[in-house]
């Protein structure tokens, strides 16, 4: 009996310790600087623009310096292969794409909204504005889509240093 509370005991640590491992996991975003300016397109409200980063920060297990190494013109899936085939039968499938495509469909708004995951991020983000007709997300959508707009300010300052 103490045997199998200490094996659980590990495996949750275990599990823990997986979920909480940052660094670069990626190969795709090797090499690359972190520049929260390139999130910004002209028209798209920026609360659309953070909700949709801080989706594909928490379905990918992004931290803030990781993400903000993406790039519009990447897509969700050249991120996943980056980490899954180089060595496929050594690493487990996250689920990243298929929580991603439940995110997407919410921060639409609309189940019927098309996932592609091989669209850019940009492309993505422009969706889900005209999905919303480029609303911005209030307080109470923010919380019942369980986002805390953790991105928004990085955002907001790289907008503001765009414009002096």
């Amino acid at each position: 009996m103490i045997g199998i509370f200490i094996l659980l005991i590990i495996l949750i640590l275990v599990g823990v310790a997986m979920r909480k491992q940052r660094g670069i996991t990626y190969p795709l975003l090797k090499g690359r600087s972190a520049d929260p300016c390139v999130w910004r397109f002209g028209n798209v409200d920026s609360t659309i623009t953070a909700a949709y980063l801080e989706a594909v920060a928490d379905a990918f297990m992004l931290d803030e310096e990781e993400l903000f190494k993406l790039r519009p013109e990447d897509s969700l899936r050249r991120l996943y292969k980056s980490r899954y085939t180089r060595h496929p039968l050594f690493s487990t499938d996250s689920m990243e794409l298929e929580i991603f495509c439940t995110d997407f469909k919410n921060l639409c708004g609309s189940p019927e909204a098309e996932f592609d995951p091989d669209s850019s991020l940009r492309d993505q983000i422009e969706l889900i504005s005209r999905f919303r007709n480029n609303r911005p997300f209030t307080e109470r959508e923010t919380n019942s889509l369980g986002l805390e707009m953790k991105f928004l300010a990085q955002l907001e300052q790289a907008d503001n240093q765009a414009i002096f």
